[in-house]
């Protein structure tokens, strides 16, 4: 049974029951209390936020429904609980039953990792960030923290830079923690993981675990990433077909049957296009773009390499490029917009975020992802 929490206190609950005990339970930190440097990047960082159509949440909610490895999850989306709660309780993720905790306070991921857990007492829990698209098998993962004799295992991803032909190691948002390990995390204040429970972890002796893997976790937490994963989904659709069932093709993408595409619109590249969205007589997509639900690219209008969240609209003869325009964006007629953010309230993300972060990023992950 869903369930809300919304206090810190570690008597407050009544699941902590012996004979529900489970030996792996999950913990996702789908959004912390942190300021945003960019107040302009703040849609970037909802767990709702469509990622090809897909809310972001969805992608690690679905890996740990197929990993197997556990039944319980508890999600800690803090002030936009109550609308992920709502959306996961209308979708179905396999075998697990969801929990949600928002904190009163800030209180960082390792304080909300330790009063979460309560909502899902076990032996042994595994943390995932919930802003990442997770491409690593949980099974082993857990195999190689049980053999390490460790009380947390932190995943970390190494990267190969081009220029030296040197390899940096960056943590993957992805840990394990024996129950004892978070005994150690105090009861107020805020804290940390990385900075924090594992230091905790390792002074008191009880070990810490690096799991390696090569290459980087698609992970959206910006402008320049959400662009970049969100073509890297698009590009491999042929891949991921079964992901959007009754989804019709469309040259080398996907639409859906309720979207309407005028027999002369121009499609160069792979395209998805989602439900009651409108693409007007001689109009030109150039992929990888998405069309959210309900947005309207208008006749002789371009749009080349963007994503329209929901009901966005292109009016005209305009012209979009690298561009994000966000829920119920508008692009006047004949108007121009070129590597940026489009909002109804902030319109712009300064210029030159994505061509710098976008190709670093693109280059250190999409070959080596899916390993």
């Amino acid at each position: 049974m869903d369930r809300i929490s919304g206090t810190t206190d570690p008597h407050a609950t009544t699941r902590f029951e012996a004979d529900r005990r489970e030996d792996v339970s999950a913990v996702m930190l789908a959004r912390g209390h942190g300021r945003q440097i960019d107040p302009r990047q703040h849609a970037f960082r909802h767990p709702l936020l469509p990622v090809a159509l897909t809310p972001l949440i969805a992608y690690p909610l679905s890996w740990l429904a197929d990993s197997g490895v556990t039944s319980q999850v508890v999600i800690s989306a803090q002030d936009v609980t109550d609308a992920v709660s709502s959306w996961v309780r209308s979708r179905s993720f396999g075998d697990l039953s969801i929990d949600y905790w928002a904190d009163a306070y800030p209180r960082g991921p390792a304080g909300t990792l330790k009063d979460a857990a309560r909502l899902v007492p076990a032996s042994r829990y595994v943390v995932v960030e919930g802003a990442r698209l997770p491409q690593i098998d949980l099974q082993d993962v857990l195999r190689s923290h049980r053999e390490s004799g460790a009380a947390a295992t932190m995943v970390v991803e190494t990267e190969r830079r081009r220029k030296a032909g040197m390899r940096e190691r960056v943590p993957g948002g992805l840990y394990v923690f024996e129950q004892h390990a978070l005994d150690l995390v105090p009861s107020t204040g805020f804290h940390d993981i990385k900075q924090g429970l594992l230091e905790l972890v390792q002074r008191a002796g009880h070990g810490v675990h690096a799991y390696e893997r090569s290459g980087l976790t698609p992970t959206v937490v910006d402008f320049a990433t959400f662009g970049a994963v969100s073509r890297w989904l698009v590009e491999t659709l042929a891949d991921r077909s079964a992901q959007y069932p009754g989804f019709l093709p469309i040259f080398d993408g996907l639409r859906h049957p309720s979207a309407q595409v005028a027999s002369d619109v121009t499609i160069v590249g792979p395209v998805l296009i989602g439900a009651g969205a409108r693409v007007d007589a001689q109009a030109v997509l150039v992929g990888p773009a998405v069309i959210g639900n309900d947005a309207v690219v208008e006749t002789h209008a371009t749009v080349s390499r963007s994503v329209l969240l929901n009901g966005a609209r292109v009016n005209d003869w305009a012209h979009v490029d690298g561009s994000v325009l966000l829920e119920h964006a508008v692009v006047g007629s004949r108007a121009t917009v070129e590597d940026r953010v489009v909002g109804t309230e902030r319109p712009t993300v300064r210029r030159g975020m994505r061509a710098v972060a976008v190709a670093s990023f693109r280059s250190a992950w999409p070959s080596t992802a899916a390993r």
